[in-house]
């Protein structure tokens, strides 16, 4: 027999995946999808490519449709057949994919033809592997999967909570949405009625974090870790920073920020109705200098005049801004009020495949909600001006830079504010009140990040840790007249942010944002050279994605390195410079 004609060659790798449709519904399907993937390595270079986009296909067509799923669940939480489609998810589809990550990334990590998948990325995606490879053994798949299960029972919780706040009993977002209310006492009010709540189920915070706090150390200590953080940390896919970075980030925000708002907060006080001595302020003032707050509610309170002022600002700002909000207009990607079975909260949600991202709110047309509504959709251009971007992986940067960008729109909002008022008077309160707001921000993401290093080495422990380091990086807060001191709500701040649950040493990312976003607002500010071009530099580091390490991105957008005590201490002297006139 001719050897060369024993038997049929077999068919490449790029022809096989011609023709697969991925249904994410169908455990089978999926089934296949991954079958094709991991039954065999790719042997040339066309195959190699082959691989990935199939690779990039399956990827993008489950994270587009697990992303839908929770975007129905938010919009309407009372949807019992959506809880269970995430549900049937999450056992039948994503329990496959979390099962073969592994082998998955060792087919990549073992490829000779890596510069053949996709363009080059400077070896991003082999480094980002390498370190994820330790928090994807088919060990912890159920560890996983538990852990989803238990942060589904949060969200539940979460989102079903009430208080009662001026005699009557309404959602927990209600009351949040005037902690930056015009008045001192509807503020107090909103405080009180929030932290009741929290006392209220005190125990019930503590017993989902427990619960959440064992499985994460379990996952570490099967990872081979020192301890959790640092397997998050590999998780996310932190390739850029580690958390020796983000510890000495909060130190120098300790040693540069806290100083400066401990002084400010002396003389917040001459504004407010009812004037503290010793320099401390109520934890309801702490972030509100009551002197700038403009007359009215932007564009009146109106919702429709709302959305029509956001669009006109946007197109001042930049024609890709507009560009983008119309795409999302167009196709519904907008849900910005609240209502009733509604979840709470305001988030961007990326989708890979349509590419057209979705923003989720409950506004109340208030001063705070604006600069939210920039933050967000700040969010959504940053992913659509990235989306075209051939390899899927890298898309997106890490969150930090991510929400630096998101940040930093707010900033840049200042220069568009008129437009949401009559009134020039008003929009430069608004401004100042966004520019103390956000300084005030700065220690508490940073306290947030800290209480995270130390609870996960004792979970127990989380309300001692919480007060110490509130002695530590805010120390200008006045607790006396909390209404209950029994349980000090000072002990339980933590509770107050759902990435705690939801997003473990999530929260640093603000931080660093802030870091740049000042930077950024230092170089834009009125009378400011160059104001143009850092504008221009800015916008084009949007299209980037994550195809740079953290660094270079910051460096594209002309910001220097946000971890270097230098640059936080020049970010101190920018904002001893703008609240000289406050």
């Amino acid at each position: 027999m001719n050897p060369l004609q024993s038997e049929q060659p077999e068919q490449p790798l790029q022809n096989l995946y011609r023709n697969l449709v991925l249904d994410p519904t169908q455990r089978l399907s999926v089934r296949k999808a991954l079958a094709q993937l991991t039954s065999k390595s790719p042997t040339s270079p066309r195959d190699a490519r082959s691989w990935f986009q199939l690779f990039c296909y399956v990827s993008d067509t489950l994270t587009e449709y697990q992303t839908n799923l929770e975007l129905q669940m938010a919009c309407d939480t009372s949807n019992a057949q959506v809880r269970k489609d995430i549900e049937n998810f999450e056992d039948e589809v994503l329990s496959q994919l979390l099962s073969v990550r592994v082998q998955l990334m060792s087919i990549y990590l073992s490829s000779p033809w890596q510069t053949s998948m996709h363009p080059d990325d400077r070896g991003r995606l082999r480094r980002d592997f390498h370190r994820r490879l330790a928090t994807s053994q088919s060990a912890l798949t159920s560890l996983q999967l538990e852990e989803n299960a238990m942060i589904r029972k949060y969200r539940e919780f979460s989102q079903s909570a009430r208080t009662t706040f001026l005699g009557r009993e309404v959602p927990l977002s209600i009351a949040v949405g005037k902690l930056s209310d015009r008045s001192e006492v509807i503020r107090e009010q909103a405080y009180q009625a929030y932290w009741s709540f929290v006392r209220n189920q005190k125990e019930k915070f503590k017993d989902i974090f427990l619960e959440l706090a064992t499985n994460r150390n379990a996952q570490a200590r099967i990872a081979g870790t020192k301890g959790y953080e640092e397997f998050i940390y590999l998780d996310m896919g932190r390739i850029d920073f580690d958390p020796q970075a983000s510890s000495h980030l909060c130190q120098q925000i300790m040693k540069h920020i806290v100083p400066i708002v401990s002084r400010l907060s002396e003389r917040q006080q001459k504004y407010f109705e009812a004037p503290r001595t010793g320099g401390k302020i109520s934890p309801w003032n702490a972030r509100i200098w009551q002197r700038y707050f403009p007359q009215s509610a932007p564009a009146h309170g109106d919702r429709k005049q709302f959305i029509e002022c956001f669009r006109e600002s946007l197109g001042s700002l930049h024609p890709a801004f507009l560009s983008c909000f119309d795409v999302m207009q167009s196709s519904g990607s907008f849900d910005l009020f609240p209502r009733e079975n509604k979840a709470p909260g305001a988030f961007c949600a990326m989708r890979p495949v349509s590419g057209v991202p979705f923003v989720f709110g409950n506004f109340s047309v208030s001063l705070k909600d604006l600069f939210t509504v920039f933050h967000e959709f700040g969010h959504a251009v940053h992913g659509y001006c990235s989306s075209a971007i051939e390899n899927s992986l890298l898309r997106s940067p890490g969150i930090e830079f991510c929400e630096f960008v998101s940040t930093t729109f707010e900033f840049l909002s200042h220069d568009v504010l008129g437009t949401f008022w009559d009134s020039k008077t008003d929009a430069d309160e608004s401004a100042r009140f966004h520019l103390f707001h956000s300084l005030a921000f700065l220690p508490f993401a940073a306290q947030i990040d800290e209480w995270q290093r130390q609870v996960y080495k004792t979970p127990d422990q989380a309300e001692k840790i919480w007060s110490n380091l509130n002695e530590m990086y805010r120390p200008y807060l006045d607790w006396s007249q909390d209404n209950d001191h029994s349980i000090p709500s000072q002990n339980l701040g933590w509770c107050s942010r759902p990435h705690v649950f939801t997003s473990p040493f999530y929260y640093i990312d603000y931080a660093i944002a802030q870091i740049g976003a000042w930077q950024i607002y230092g170089k834009t500010r009125k009378g400011a050279p160059n104001r143009e071009e850092t504008i221009a530099k800015f916008v084009a580091t949007l299209g980037l994605g994550g195809q740079r390490s953290t660094l270079e991105l910051f460096e594209a957008a002309g910001c220097d390195n946000p971890f270097l005590g230098s640059t936080v201490a020049k970010v101190a002297m920018i904002i001893e410079e703008t609240f000289a006139d406050f």
